[in-house]
């Protein structure tokens, strides 16, 4: 959802994000609303006077088919031109 928006998902609309205890635990929710773009979420307490206190957060990158594929490409490069560095050195080594 958009940085500090008032969009909420609670705990009483979806069962899974309902509390683990005091132990803690794994929370997972799937935004099928999401668009592309970075997206910030976190788990807030509500405790029973209304104070919100953030427990966790997690940024998500939500990327477009062509940003994957220049993510890929890019990759690729860097690793080609890393591996030739290497190779060069291998060969130009004055001490074989």
């Amino acid at each position: 959802r958009a940085a500090r928006s008032d969009e909420r998902v609670s705990y009483e609309d979806w069962a899974p994000l309902n509390s683990k205890g005091s132990a803690g635990g794994t929370y997972t929710l799937i935004d099928p609303e999401s668009e592309t773009g970075d997206w910030i979420y976190r788990v807030v307490d509500v405790d029973r006077a209304g104070r919100n206190t953030v427990l966790c957060q997690a940024l998500v990158e939500v990327q477009t088919q062509g940003e994957k594929i220049l993510q890929t490409v890019l990759a690729v490069g860097f690793a080609a031109v890393f591996g030739g560095f290497v190779a060069a050195g291998v060969m130009l080594d004055p001490i074989q």
